[in-house]
């Protein structure tokens, strides 16, 4: 995935939910400049034009996102260098994948959620 990102312009999420934003945080990291939807989830993490452009998910708003991006070649270097430090500090590949594994462990009932002293098992 590496390089599918970092061979983008831009990467755009327009998630309706999503409390481990792992597209974003894997853009980010490869610094691309990222378009998202302003979900709560993402509020007090992603700050609006220093670690992404933040949109309502109406088509004018993702228009207008994408000619910001593609009139300013600062903005998206302001972006991609904001969103690789972002994704540093805050992609923590443990506990992203301890909260996928507890939702579907949720979802599908099971009481176990957090189970294995909260680590995720892996397949072998």
């Amino acid at each position: 995935m590496p390089a599918a990102y970092s061979a983008a312009d831009a990467v755009i999420s327009m998630a309706l939910s999503d409390n481990v934003p792992r597209t974003i945080l894997e853009a980010m990291a490869c610094r691309t400049p990222v378009i998202a939807r302003n979900l709560p989830d993402l509020k007090g993490l992603v700050i609006d034009g220093r670690h992404a452009i933040l949109v309502d998910g109406t088509p004018a708003t993702i228009g207008r996102a994408i000619k910001a991006l593609s009139a300013d070649e600062a903005l998206c270097r302001r972006l991609a260098d904001a969103g690789r430090e972002f994704a540093e500090r805050n992609a923590d590949l443990d506990r992203d994948t301890r909260a996928i594994v507890d939702r579907y462990r949720l979802i599908l009932g099971r009481p176990d959620a957090g189970g294995a002293g909260g680590r995720a098992e892996t397949a072998q």
